[in-house]
């Protein structure tokens, strides 16, 4: 039976931490084969199939993120306080730039100009995995008035008519049109590349499907929508396997196929990131160690630095592994050395940012309390 659910901000959510952890490793996860040949690589064999469905659940990781901000934020309202809380994910990004900057200046023995990083800066061109931030921005902004929205339908059934929508406007184009119907029989069952699909549904307004996980997320919230773990897990499991030998059959003996049906925006990581979210979501961890559940939620409070400066370390790890490892597949032997590595270094990295964010707004706070106060004096 579903019911309504209140969602307590006064106490951290350790199981919505864990959300977080296995978001962000998994966006360093993705950049593995974005950095490491896969894309290059002919698919045959099962190391290949293995790995293309590596590659396939990790791609959940934007839209976990997403699901995350619609089921905490979709109570939020228009109102000072909560635009005020854009700061400190500027600072942070203002503070990773100037990072990647700096890394890049020396990588590349060039000095860049105050005006000229200013510029790379607001144009989000600095941290060149700044374009979530750019979107997460936007996003923001908009949240208040998408909330009017989404609280403004008093039943359920018009919520699920919503969610049903933007699913039609934004995931659905990835089902119906990668077939290649004008070919034939064969064509239709194992299409081949996107120069032969055939549009059957309007695909225009795909690139509002940050919108389509926020609204999901405010409805998993909103009504605790729960499933049996027992089943939650068998379904996870058997949905990355088919689609992995889907992706591998679409992808045999080419380059892998991407496309949008296995994207962020695509069925394939909707179906897996809404599971995964659910089975974390309602997963008993009251009685992991206190340090872990410590451990946990800091990692979770440093995750914006984490992912915009392991674009620092990805350039430095992953030319040295590609020199060495000559064969990619062989490369996949060190995803559990490189991936953690890359992880911790961006880790501590982020944390000393946080530190500097941190004193920025403790000194920007007694600048603020002092002005205050001379003008108190003065009146």
């Amino acid at each position: 039976m579903w019911r309504r659910r209140v969602i307590s901000t006064k106490k951290r959510n350790i199981n919505l931490d864990m959300i977080r952890v296995i978001a962000v490793f998994s966006v360093l996860s993705v950049h593995f084969f974005l950095h490491n040949g896969f894309y290059e690589e002919i698919v045959v064999g099962k190391r290949l199939f293995f790995m293309g469905t590596m590659r396939n659940f990790f791609m959940i990781c934007v839209p976990l993120f997403l699901i995350l901000t619609g089921f905490l934020m979709n109570k939020k309202v228009v109102s000072r306080k909560y635009y005020s809380g854009l700061k400190k994910t500027y600072i942070t990004y203002v503070l990773a730039s100037i990072a990647c900057l700096v890394y890049f200046s020396i990588s590349t023995q060039r000095s860049f100009g105050i005006i000229e990083s200013i510029k790379m800066i607001l144009n989000f061109s600095a941290a060149p995995y700044s374009w979530y931030i750019e979107m997460y921005i936007g996003l923001f902004l908009l949240i208040p008035f998408i909330n009017i929205l989404y609280n403004g339908l008093k039943s359920k059934k018009q919520k699920i008519g919503l969610i049903i929508t933007m699913l039609s406007l934004t995931v659905l184009p990835s089902v119906m049109n990668i077939w290649g119907i004008s070919r034939k029989i064969q064509g239709i069952l194992l299409p081949g590349g996107s120069e032969n699909w055939v549009k059957i549904i309007p695909n225009y307004w795909t690139t509002l499907w940050p919108l389509t996980y926020y609204f999901i997320g405010a409805y998993i919230s909103e009504y605790d929508i729960k499933i049996r773990k027992r089943n939650n897990f068998i379904l996870l499991v058997v949905s990355l396997f088919l689609f992995g030998v889907f992706n591998y059959m679409r992808s045999y003996q080419n380059t892998y196929e991407v496309s949008d049906y296995n994207y962020f925006q695509g069925i394939q990581p909707a179906i897996l990131a809404v599971l995964l979210f659910l089975f974390i979501l309602h997963l008993n961890l009251d009685n992991i160690p206190n340090i872990l559940k410590s451990i946990i939620t800091k990692i979770s409070e440093l995750l914006l630095g984490i992912y915009l400066v392991s674009f620092i370390f990805d350039n430095l790890i992953y030319p040295k592994l590609n020199a060495r490892i000559i064969e990619m597949p062989k490369r996949m032997e060190w995803y559990i050395i490189i991936v953690p590595v890359v992880f911790i270094c961006s880790l501590f990295l982020s944390g000393i940012l946080d530190y500097i964010s941190k004193f920025v707004f403790y000194c920007v706070g007694r600048v603020t309390s002092k002005l205050k106060e001379k003008r108190e004096k003065d009146k």
